[in-house]
């Protein structure tokens, strides 16, 4: 039989069999695309949800900013503040309650429309349940469950917040929202859910214990994928569905061209002599296969070619390409993870932060005292050089990074210990502080490795709560390594922020809180040591090793 003949028999039988399995891998194509459309809604379903959470949780910002800053003077003062807040927001209604829950002003809903008005109680008439009303008072923002309105046949939403006394002791009145959902933009999120082959509803409970729908779906589908989210600063459960049967049309129609163009493929590499080839071939399949394995991350995949010269070298060209990818997505990723925790302190700090300084900061014009004033200021100063001090730490944290590239160099870490010691005996006169040390604490670490050490010796200092504080600081030799010990007798670094630096990373549920912990736990790996805590029923217990420089002769420790 000629060559050919053979090898166009070969194709003809690998075509049957490739259409064999092209079929079943279709089916399992389908099935896998499925799957991925479940995950795509789910994900899309959970974002959704979350963003209406983030929607909740702004409007219960502006309830607890206008109870911060509600005039207790001039009621006109009062009814402008109230209608402002109607205006710039999405609240329908506002009204102001007595702690006895008697209402004292409404603003929003004319009298002719309501069957409320001034005197009646405000857990009576559909605002707020007893429940609720008696957290508000307890000194807490809290957001109702969704009730309606029987004259207005709508469901609304109400969020309300304690008026405290101008000491911020008790609760002097109580500020209360509501929103008709029907017009608000709470549901914002939900756009990218409703097409032609999308649908959303949202569905919750009333607190008389009704469930109602909240959101009907626009549209119904005979076979779909579903998907359920929890909003959960209300309770309401968000459910998305997805068309199935366009879905599965689509895939089958891409099945039957995916069939067709091996075929044609096949058809096409018999007639182009694809025997003839079979080497050049080979050696492209191999460079393809090696693609693949980048496309999954696998940097350190080593491509062998042969066959010619050139062959050769787009193998060692490629061979080289792969290990600088390697070595760009380590920094890559590192980087990323590094962006990532410094974008999450940053912002939890610095919203916090803020937060406090602009309530601060609306209160004080209304402030009598001047004592209170000064202690306002001085609170806003306080925070503002905390801003600064994150600031500085993340700069640091940079120069860390920055220098790690470098490579080490010899770090006198006693002498910056000892640095550090001196500046916060002077800030915290009231420590008793303990140093023992080497004569020859010289490091190979990375230029910056002191930051780290610092943060960990001020964190002894700063949050020691104890009557009588102390802190003991040793450096000693260990084989070849430097330890620097830094004990004190407080309440030592919290579970949830050794859990964060174990963890490599921030979630949005903890937070660490600050950059120092991280400064100090990257600076001390960037130098190939390690940091290590103690038990924190024993107090604060931290220990640095690095690796030390050659030793010279030196006669043991001193105390400082």
């Amino acid at each position: 039989m000629r060559l050919r003949t053979r090898y166009a028999l070969v194709l003809v039988g690998i075509l049957l069999v490739l259409g064999t399995v092209v079929v079943g891998s279709g089916e399992l194509f389908k099935q896998q695309a499925i799957e991925q459309e479940q995950e795509e809604l789910d994900n899309t379903t959970r974002l959704a949800a979350a963003q209406i959470d983030e929607a909740i949780a702004d409007e219960e910002d502006v309830i607890r900013q206008a109870a911060l800053s509600l005039d207790r003077d001039s009621t006109e003062v009062r009814a402008e503040q109230l209608e402002q807040l109607l205006d710039n927001h999405v609240f329908s209604s506002a009204i102001v309650a007595n702690i006895n829950g008697t209402i004292t002003g409404m603003y929003g809903l004319q009298e002719d429309q309501e069957a409320v008005g001034i005197g009646d109680s405000v857990t009576e008439v559909g605002f707020l349940n007893q429940g609720t009303f008696e957290r508000i008072l307890g000194g807490s923002t809290r957001v109702e469950r969704v009730h309606s309105f029987a004259q207005f046949d709508d469901f609304a939403l109400t969020i309300g917040a304690p008026v405290l006394s101008p000491d911020g002791q008790d609760v002097e009145e109580v500020v209360v929202g509501s929103m008709f959902l029907d017009s608000t933009r709470l549901f914002s999120p939900l756009t990218p859910l409703e097409t032609s082959q999308r649908t959303a509803k949202v569905t919750g409970t009333t607190f008389e214990g009704e469930q109602v729908t909240i959101l009907p779906a626009d549209n119904e589908f005979d076979d779909s994928l579903t998907s359920k989210a929890t909003i959960s600063k209300t309770g309401w459960t968000l459910t998305a569905e997805r068309d199935e049967g366009a879905l599965t049309n689509r895939l089958q129609f891409l099945q039957l061209i995916q069939f067709g163009s091996l075929v044609v493929v096949l058809l096409t590499v018999l007639g182009l002599g694809f025997y003839q080839y079979r080497t050049t071939l080979q050696q492209t399949n191999r460079l393809l296969d090696g693609f693949s394995e980048l496309t999954e991350g696998n940097f350190e995949y080593n491509l062998e070619l042969e066959a010619a010269e050139e062959w050769d070298q787009i193998g060692e060209g490629f061979n080289t390409m792969t290990d600088g990818l390697m070595t760009r997505e380590r920094q890559i990723l590192e980087r990323e993870r590094r962006l990532s925790v410094l974008n999450r302190v940053l912002r939890h700090n610095l919203q916090n932060d803020m937060t406090v300084i602009q309530g601060f900061a609306e209160v004080i014009p209304a402030m009598d005292d001047e004592e209170q004033r000064q202690e306002a200021a001085d609170k806003i100063i306080e925070k503002s050089r905390g801003l600064v001090e994150h600031g500085k730490k993340a700069r640091r944290l940079e120069t860390v990074m920055e220098n790690a590239e470098e490579g080490t160099t010899e770090v006198d870490i006693v002498a910056q210990v000892r640095d550090s010691l001196d500046a916060n005996r002077t800030d915290h006169p009231e420590v008793d502080v303990s140093f023992e040390s080497t004569d020859d604490g010289r490091v190979d670490a990375v230029a910056g490795v002191e930051f780290g050490v610092e943060q960990l010796i001020e964190n002894a200092f700063v949050h020691n709560t104890s009557d009588n504080p102390r802190v003991e600081v040793t450096v000693d030799r260990d084989g070849d390594d430097v330890v620097v010990t830094v004990e004190d007798n407080g309440p030592g670094i919290p579970e949830h922020e050794r859990d964060v630096l174990v963890h490599d990373e921030e979630t949005s549920l903890e937070h660490g809180s600050g950059i120092g912990l991280w400064l100090a736990y990257w600076s001390i790996l960037k130098s190939n040591g390690e940091l290590a805590f103690g038990d924190q029923d024993e107090g604060g217990h931290a220990a640095v090793r690095l690796r030390g420089c050659e030793p010279s002769e030196y006669n043991g420790g001193h105390d400082a």
